[in-house]
């Protein structure tokens, strides 16, 4: 089943982001359990898609068990720092701009800023990552 859901990962991306910003502009209350589940869902996604890469090329003997330790330990590792680097990103861009044009004139400039330095840093953080473990 996790296979299959690897096929279709860039609609499930963006259904889950589309839910994101409808409960937080149609259902403002739930917007923080509903993001909290979608990010829970994401992360869980995340690792079980990382670490069924690694369990195949086990299965077929590409890897042996220590090989398939340090992949899974560096790609999970790698996984959560990238994560909390661009939530802390995000939030300190969010705070900025909010603190510059106030919380609800500019709020689709927070969630731009947010969205923005969350992916540029993660994205960033992602290439450093790769260039560290490949050596």
């Amino acid at each position: 089943m996790v296979n299959a859901l690897g096929k279709y990962w860039p609609l499930i991306s963006i259904v889950l982001f589309l839910v994101l910003l409808a409960g937080l502009f149609f259902w403002p209350i739930q917007a923080r359990p509903i993001s909290q589940g979608i990010l829970a869902l994401s992360i869980l996604l995340a690792v079980a898609f990382t670490s069924l890469k690694h369990w195949e090329a086990y299965q077929a003997g590409r890897l042996n068990r220590t090989q398939l330790a340090r992949g899974l330990s560096l790609e999970l590792l790698g996984l959560c720092l990238t994560i909390a680097v661009a939530m802390l990103a995000g939030s300190l861009a969010s705070n900025w701009v909010a603190a510059r044009l106030g919380p609800w004139p500019g709020l689709l400039a927070v969630l731009l800023a947010a969205g923005l330095a969350g992916f540029l840093s993660a994205l960033g953080l992602r290439r450093l990552w790769g260039i560290l473990t490949a050596a």
